[in-house]
């Protein structure tokens, strides 16, 4: 962990310092610039591996070379000295929220030997697919869904990671996604205190972090959009504020929008909806208090959201059209009328939010998503809408956020509706103005009782342990209880078994004659997930002699064999039975585990 830990650091303050250099960039705040040369670093991954990764380069060596390159030129005009940043109050707390955030996603990731749930799984055959071939261009059978022509970047990242340091792609994958997720945090008050006053911007921060809405450690390309999406607020709102923007961080907000789009689709499609409104609600704004639209600011935004959808279209998805075709491309991203309109096409179920599934924060929540908000920030939010009704005229930002609660809100309800997008999805959306809106109203109501010399102290007591009680408390069950495997395990053997394989030393090859390839890469062995003629294999490898199966596997070098539970689904018991006692008698194969009978059987490949 140590070696990939220090890598990631190196290539994402490295690179993300060269490019503020090289660029002029300026924050004022030496303890920011920090998380903002990191997440720079991050957009620098991704659009770097565009290229890259079509030559087959998505090596850590190429990356390393790239950030040594950038800051040799960022030294042109002399190595500048290392000075540690000042750290206020403010930044000692926000740092105390990453790190508590980091740690409980963290271990509540790694409390158990498995990955959760489904995609995960396919996630780690894709990051051990561009460790070996250094590309996220597969075979034409499209064998695994998160490389392309799916945004593939999340996990090229974890792939490269796992290059460094190569023991163990569950840890990578567990500790380096709430790593990333954690980063959120801090570049939020980052963001935040430029649109609002810096107690307001901690209050929201802290809401942020314990919203339990607001992302889980699940393992999916979200986790590295939402990072980059808070950084391109972050530059939106540098640019809007500045009447002569340079070129420099025109190119910078372009870069950054155009790597949301190219990180998660169903992320850039949401996030493409926030642009919108924040256009649409600056307009309105400027026309209701002069009467007459101000397009000075409006058409330095819209046309960065332009360069930036068109930039995502050239370097990403227009190749991944002329490759793959624009219907199996659309497709292989879910975006097809169906999904929009079918209920039963997404991960949402069809459900149907009551106002309690908002204002409650339950201790069992889903894992890629979780829902509600708790009590105390139902109670902030509300004050916040009225902070915000009484300031609109004031900061056009005030209609802005009235209008990205709706939007969430409106996402989230989607099934209510012909026409949905990603209903489930939204929550983290939504998360985004609820956590500002309650910021305002906690920071706004303290400072009311500060100015009448009433009770301020309790309050903000009561505050703050309230938001612990009724959020962050169901929060932290939700992310540190141990959750399930997902569907393609069988029973408790069958994962029992593979955890048992975890003795084995790390990326041995094991072949399960049943099952897929991606439960041996995710236990950290070693499987052929994009092999086509494997999977095909499968279909028969039960019925085919000893010798022969002998002769498959050594073909491909594996050292281990699996049977186990998933074969019944496909198999009659006598058919599993004589396949046992054949490979038993061989003496290619040598028996070494069996659990609960004929539930998980081991045998070495001799």
């Amino acid at each position: 962990m140590i070696t990939q830990l220090a890598y990631l650091l190196f290539i994402g303050l490295g690179s993300g310092y060269a490019a503020w250099k090289l660029l002029k960039l300026e924050e004022e705040d030496g303890y920011a610039r920090l998380f903002l040369y990191m997440a720079t670093g991050l957009v620098i991954f991704v659009q770097a591996s565009t290229v890259l990764g079509f030559l087959n380069l998505s090596n850590w060596y190429a990356y390393a070379a790239l950030t040594v390159a950038l800051l040799a030129l960022s030294f042109k005009e002399g190595i500048p000295k290392i000075e540690m940043p000042k750290i206020s109050k403010n930044w000692i707390i926000v740092t105390l929220l990453f790190l508590i955030h980091l740690y409980v996603y963290a271990t509540g990731a790694l409390s158990y030997p498995w990955l959760e749930d489904d995609d995960p799984w396919v996630h780690a055959s894709a990051a051990r697919y561009v460790s070996i071939y250094g590309t996220y261009i597969q075979p034409e059978h499209l064998p695994i869904h998160y490389l392309a022509p799916y945004p593939p970047f999340f996990d090229a990242l974890l792939g490269v990671l796992f290059q460094v340091d190569g023991n163990s792609l569950q840890f990578t994958l567990k500790f380096f996604n709430a790593l990333l997720i954690s980063l959120t945090i801090p570049l939020f008050y980052c963001w935040a205190k430029r649109i609002m006053k810096e107690r307001e911007a901690l209050w929201a921060t802290a809401i942020l972090t314990a919203l339990p809405s607001f992302m889980s450690h699940f393992i999916w390309s979200q986790t590295l959009a939402m990072v980059v999406a808070v950084l391109a607020f972050y530059f939106i709102e540098k640019i809007a504020k500045r009447e002569n923007a340079n070129w420099e961080l025109w190119v910078a907000a372009t870069l950054v929008i155009a790597t949301v789009l190219i990180t998660q689709a169903s992320t850039a499609v949401m996030f493409m909806g926030l642009l919108v409104i924040y256009v649409i609600g600056s307009s309105a704004h400027s026309f209701v208090k002069t009467h007459r639209i101000d397009t000075s600011e409006i058409k330095k935004i819209t046309i960065i959201i332009i360069l930036g959808a068109v930039a995502a279209l050239i370097e990403f998805w227009l190749p991944m059209f002329i490759i793959y075709g624009i219907d199996q491309t659309l497709e292989h991203n879910l975006i097809y009328l169906g999904h929009f309109t079918d209920k039963a096409t997404d991960t949402s179920g069809g459900v149907v939010y009551g106002l309690m599934d908002y204002v409650n924060a339950p201790p069992i929540s889903k894992m890629d998503q979780p829902t509600g908000w708790g009590l105390i920030i139902t109670i902030l939010l509300l004050g916040g809408i009225i902070v915000v009704a009484l300031k609109i005229k004031e900061n056009p930002f005030m209609l802005v956020l009235l209008l990205w609660l709706l939007y969430g809100l409106l996402g989230t309800e989607g099934n209510l509706f012909p026409i949905k997008l990603f209903p489930h999805r939204f929550w983290v959306i939504l998360a985004i103005p609820v956590a500002i809106l309650g910021g305002l109203g906690a920071a706004n109501l303290l400072e009311y009782l500060e100015s009448k010399k009433r009770f301020a102290t309790v309050a903000m007591v009561f505050l703050s342990v309230g938001l612990v009680i009724t959020s962050a408390a169901p929060k932290y069950e939700v992310e540190s209880s141990a959750w399930p495997p997902g569907g393609s395990w069988i029973a408790e053997e069958h994962i029992a078994g593979y955890v048992k394989l975890k003795e084995l030393p790390a990326n041995t090859k094991v072949f399960s004659f049943c099952g897929n390839e991606d439960q041996a890469n995710g236990m950290d062995m070693f499987g052929y997930s994009w092999v086509k003629e494997i999977a095909e294999y499968k279909n028969n490898s039960i019925n085919e002699s000893a010798d022969k199966n002998y002769a498959f596997l050594k073909k491909y070098e594996y050292e281990y064999a699996v049977i186990d539970q998933s074969c019944l689904l496909s198999n009659p018991p006598e058919a599993i039975q004589s396949k046992l006692n054949a490979l038993v008698s061989d003496g290619h194969f040598s028996l070494q585990e069996q659990l609960s009978g004929n539930a998980f059987i081991v045998f070495k490949i001799n």
